[in-house]
């Protein structure tokens, strides 16, 4: 067996370089074989790269082979070469995206590996193989050649074109195990992981009963009667000297004895089986399903996100319209001219669909980024980065178009009487239907909008940009409890809805009146002009801010749903007991005390409340409902996603 040191998603190699995608043993196919690599070590490597020949550190080459020992190929991906032709392999992977610190290689497949399935016949090229990758550089002054063998199935559907190569151009001789271990260095350990738990090979995660969890509640309070009984001893009576030594010893005790009870009782509210069952009364996840009273709207957008919906998303969105009934539902979906397969994937999904006879929207544009980018600055969402200097399109003005465009579907149908009680909003994350139901059962159903909260690389939460405690100030660390605010750290501790000014996280539930009201709610970023003193809000922010329903509601971040970006974010927060650890709950309430009380916070929002009351000053007119959301950033839109400028 292979193993594989993972790391919140990520592969790390015997070398220098992160793999970032695909994850071992994954099913491809689609038009292009695609990986992305982290060159950086994480950020711990200068960029750019040193081209000094007598740095310590430093890349020399990364090459890629797609490789069979039982099919016996040994196909080029890229050789350190330019190609003679633009579509044979990939040309050198360090010369790729110059400006970026992660480089991705997309390989056509050849045209021996089109098809569909593993491949039953004896003379199918189809099936299991390695991503070959050979990697030579300079560590701590000493030359290294390593190479890794990174799993993966040739199984997925593989169309003809015209722009596949034979495979013959691309064949090498292949090397036995033996011959490429000689040839491979060993370094003395992994350079970027140093003190990080990892997790070698796929072996399962142990499942605790409830028992156990049980026994172990009970040896903690026990710990907590004796811890207590030692302080009463060391406080009968003694002299001044002894017992200023004693006082001392006493208030250790006491510190622990605090710390261990609200351990306890944190670990008591979050381990009650209550707690770890879905909360869903409408949604019943019985052998006979409850039929949901309410019509959901799920409105999503969709860019580069081909990987995602072939491995989960798709899938989970059949089986959840199974659930709650097509006649209960309408899906929209926005794909936002994507560069890879997205669409591919868009029309399997629409075809699976059409087979359950659900109701649906599903728009394809060719637009992309660098189309929107061309086109003439005219109205709203454009800025200037530089005095007297070009006009840029701004990032959120554009997303907040593409989500409005993913609701027209909602105004047609309303105008036909067909209406709904809830919008759903789907991100591009890895959810089972049993979130769905416990997200719109949040608070029995009565909210202006309930978030879950997302993760990519467990234990940080992602969504910082929206998501603000019910004061409206963003969260002061990037792990649980999150909030400096005691009404939303109090509720975070319980795990009960958690009330905030605004949230977002990956999947979102808003009641859908407002948006079919007299004067509709929209997506929308702050005006242009309070974007130029290099400032900006959030789209997922504003909408909060301009919901009437939601002072009148309430907003909630519900900690009881969590959804990831990749399966193994998923997997690390699923369930509590992964998420929550003792360790991690020590840690996160002393980190939280120490933060709240730092000025750091109220320095960057004097910095915005600033810029923004200058900005009022120029015209009376200027107003900003939205001031909560706004962050000293500016963005723009860039090719392969945004910048910051």
């Amino acid at each position: 067996m292979v193993n594989f040191t993972l790391v919140n998603g990520q592969v790390y190699t015997p070398g220098l370089a992160i793999i970032d995608a695909p994850q071992p043993n994954t099913p491809l196919g689609g038009d292009n074989l695609q990986i992305a690599i982290d060159v950086s070590g994480n950020g711990k490597l200068p960029w750019p790269p040193s081209t000094d020949n007598d740095s310590a550190t430093q890349f020399h080459d990364i090459r890629f082979f797609l490789t069979s020992e039982s099919l016996s190929h040994n196909f080029t991906i890229s050789n350190g070469t330019t190609p003679s032709t633009n579509t044979s392999y990939v040309g050198p992977v360090l010369d790729l995206e110059p400006s970026s610190t992660v480089k991705h290689v997309n390989w056509i497949w050849p045209k021996c590996l089109v098809g569909d399935g593993s491949g039953s016949k004896s003379n199918s090229d189809r099936g299991a193989y390695n991503i070959s990758m050979h990697q030579s550089f300079r560590w701590n002054g000493t030359d290294y050649y390593t190479v890794f063998q990174l799993p993966i199935s040739v199984t997925n559907s593989i169309s003809e074109s015209d722009e596949r190569v034979d495979c013959a151009l691309l064949e090498n001789e292949l090397l036995s195990v033996a011959e490429v271990d000689e040839s491979s260095d060993s370094l003395p350990g992994q350079p970027w992981i140093e003190g990080v738990s990892t997790t070698e090979s796929s072996a399962s995660p142990s499942q605790t009963g409830m028992g156990i969890r049980s026994h172990a509640g009970s040896r903690r309070m026990a710990g907590i009667a004796i811890a207590a009984t030692a302080v009463l001893h060391f406080l009968r009576p003694l002299t001044r000297r002894a017992l200023r030594a004693r006082l001392t010893r006493a208030l250790i005790i006491l510190f622990i004895i605090w710390n261990l009870t609200e351990l306890h009782l944190i670990q008591h509210r979050i381990n009650t089986p209550q707690n770890n069952k879905p909360h869903h009364k409408q949604y019943s996840k019985a052998k006979t399903p409850t039929k949901p009273k309410e019509r959901i709207y799920i409105a999503s957008v969709n860019w580069n996100n081909e990987a995602i919906l072939r491995s989960h998303w798709s899938r989970t969105l059949l089986d959840l319209s199974s659930q709650l009934g097509p006649e209960n539902i309408f899906i929209s979906i926005y794909e936002s001219g994507s560069y890879d397969n997205t669409k591919g994937a868009l029309r399997d999904l629409d075809w699976e669909l059409e087979r359950l006879r659900v109701p649906r929207n599903i728009t394809l544009s060719h637009i992309t980024h660098e189309d929107e980018m061309a086109a003439p600055a005219r109205g709203e969402g454009w800025v200037r980065t530089t005095a007297g200097g070009a006009r840029k399109l701004r990032r959120v003005p554009y997303l907040a178009r593409v989500r409005n465009l993913g609701l027209l579907p909602l105004y047609d149908l309303a105008r036909q009487g067909i209406t709904f009680d809830k919008i759903l909003f789907l991100n591009d994350v890895v959810f089972e239907p049993s979130d769905v139901f416990e997200l719109l059962n949040t608070n029995d159903g009565e909210y202006g909008a309930a978030c879950s909260l997302d993760f990519s690389k467990p234990p940080n939460f992602y969504d910082t940009f929206a998501l603000r405690d019910i004061r409206g100030h963003e969260a002061v660390m990037s792990t649980w409890p999150y909030f400096r605010t005691v009404e939303s750290r109090y509720a975070m501790k319980s795990l009960s809805p958690v009330p905030v000014a605004s949230c977002w996280n990956g999947m979102v539930a808003m009641p859908a009146g407002p948006f079919l009201a007299t004067s509709p709610l929209r997506f929308r970023g702050i005006p242009d002009s309070l974007a130029e003193y290099h400032l900006e809000g959030s789209e997922c922010c504003l909408i909060h801010a301009d919901n009437p329903l939601s002072e009148e509601k309430g907003v909630y971040l519900n900690p009881r749903v969590r959804v990831g970006y990749t399966g193994q974010a998923y997997a690390a927060v699923k369930p509590i007991s992964n998420w929550l650890t003792a360790k991690r709950i020590l840690q996160g309430l002393w980190v939280n005390r120490v933060r709240r009380w730092s000025i750091a916070f109220w320095v960057k929002e004097e910095v915005v409340r600033r810029r923004v009351d200058s900005w009022k000053a120029l015209d009376p007119k200027n107003d900003e409902p939205g001031q909560l959301c706004i962050i000293d950033e500016m963005q723009i839109l860039h090719r392969y996603g945004w910048a910051h400028v």
